[in-house]
């Protein structure tokens, strides 16, 4: 969680990070990608991923969403 933090930042220094819903959360004037640490993994969260280009179908899209 700490490196992808680091990493986060590192590539867009400007973002202003928060805890929303126990999730660390970072955002420019929206909310851009969220951060969720489980005992063995960590998941991220892009708010607005459905705007992304995803060619190799990695993403999650939530029901209802195409």
């Amino acid at each position: 969680m700490e490196q992808l933090n680091e990493r986060i930042l590192t590539w867009e220094p400007n973002l202003q990070v928060s805890v929303k819903w126990n999730n660390l959360c970072f955002s420019g004037r929206k909310l851009v990608v969220g951060l969720a640490a489980c005992r063995q993994h960590v998941a991220m969260i892009f708010f607005r991923g459905t705007e992304l280009p995803d060619p190799a179908k990695l993403f999650l899209r939530r029901r209802g969403q195409h």
